[in-house]
């Protein structure tokens, strides 16, 4: 119930007035100015019926120091005075009153205006918080806008930065086959000609194996590839993967260990997808580890009566990198440290590919990492029980 302020030195009209008003409301009475102030700052009544001329106190000076309380100054004052000119009228709305009404009371009058003042006060609420509302959303689609230009600027010097590293990788390869090719056209009977043949070839791999890379990432994106459920036996499948980077693994030093989870029973998925994943993460430990040991690790994380959710790691001792580095490491045309990628051959795709092939085998990827202390990625990947069923045919996978 709303509450009503009713201020006059007089108590007969505090008794006329509040006797019909409280019908609907509840009711407040003082006779002072000094009294009203007290309980307008305690109570903040929804309106306040002021009598104008007072002993001590006038109802102007009530008015002005309810404005200059911050607690009371949007409360709406009705001045009830017993002037009846113009002048007065005009005074009274200037000194900032609601209305005025005037002595002796019309009742039916004075609740047809409190009405009226009550309802405008509602919709000045209203549309005060429909205004913060609005501010708060246009605050809001700001910063979406200002995160999103930050974001769209971010990718493309991500991109740029990209394709200004995929261009110098290529260039090296094809400067190396120009070169050679020209020794070779020169110097036909040069015995090192053999030689040079296995390394333009070596280059033209090198090549392929990044325009492949490219195609890879265009055909996820595009869904251009589909899946060829196949059976297959994780361990067999991770040591596909490991025996041909054994010697990569042995000239640098390095120990590697497999453990693969006994699933002991058939299953089923695409094992070119898995053997290039797993490829690519195995791949990029040998590249960042100078010494030390590599874990490839497959298990469980859950069943249901169609599939087996697995998940592959990756374990290294390499060198690491820490959250910022983490966050980015597998969007689109990033790498984590430009000035290490330069140290190691490759497009910069290895993780983007895994990251998307991982999630079109109804998994996902990731990392954990911490500087100088080794690095573990891992993907996971839904294999179904039991032999697959036949699928559509679609495109597979390209290259290394």
């Amino acid at each position: 119930m709303k509450t009503i302020l009713i201020v006059d030195d007089a108590p007969e009209n505090i008794l006329v007035i509040g006797k019909r008003l409280m019908q609907g409301f509840e009711v407040l009475a003082a006779t002072s100015g000094e009294e009203a102030l007290q309980l307008a700052h305690a109570q903040r009544p929804a309106l306040i019926l002021l009598d104008v001329k007072m002993p001590g106190m006038d109802g102007y000076e009530v008015l002005a120091r309810l404005k200059q309380d911050a607690a009371t100054q949007a409360i709406p004052v009705i001045f009830v005075t017993a002037a009846n000119t113009a002048e007065s009228e005009t005074d009274a709305l200037r000194s900032g009153a609601a209305d005025f009404i005037h002595k002796p009371v019309n009742l039916d009058v004075l609740e047809s205006r409190i009405a009226l003042q009550l309802a405008l006060k509602e919709q000045e609420q209203a549309l005060l918080a429909l205004n913060e509302s609005l501010e708060r959303k246009v605050a809001e689609r700001t910063g979406e806008l200002q995160r999103a230009k930050e974001s769209a600027e971010a990718a493309n010097s991500a991109k740029s930065n990209f394709l200004h590293n995929m261009s110098h990788e290529m260039r090296t390869p094809v400067h190396q086959i120009v070169g050679l090719l020209q020794l070779i056209q020169t110097q036909p009977d040069n015995p090192k000609c053999n030689a040079w043949i296995d390394q333009v070839v070596d280059s033209a791999h090198r090549l392929t194996g990044m325009f492949d890379a490219v195609l890879r990432v265009t055909e996820l994106d595009s869904r251009m590839l589909a899946t060829h459920p196949e059976p297959l036996d994780p361990a067999t499948l991770v040591e596909e993967v490991v025996a041909p980077l054994r010697t990569r693994i042995g000239a640098k030093g390095l120990s590697v260990e497999t453990r693969v989870a006994a699933l002991n029973e058939p299953v089923s998925g695409d094992a070119e997808w898995i053997r290039h994943a797993l490829h690519c993460y195995l791949d990029n430990a040998i590249k960042f580890t100078e010494h030390g040991s590599i874990e490839i690790a497959m298990q469980i994380e859950e069943r249901s009566d169609e599939a087996l959710r697995v998940c592959f790691t990756v374990t290294d001792t390499g060198v690491g990198f820490g959250p910022e580095v983490r966050a980015r490491l597998f969007n689109l045309f990033e790498q984590a440290d430009n000035s290490m990628s330069r140290r190691h051959e490759g497009s910069g795709l290895g993780l983007v590919t895994v990251k998307k092939i991982a999630e079109r085998l109804g998994g996902g990827a990731g990392c954990s990492s911490e500087p100088g202390r080794g690095s573990t990625f891992w993907f996971a990947v839904r294999l179904g029980r039991g032999q697959p069923v036949p699928g559509p045919a679609g495109h597979g996978l390209q290259g290394g």
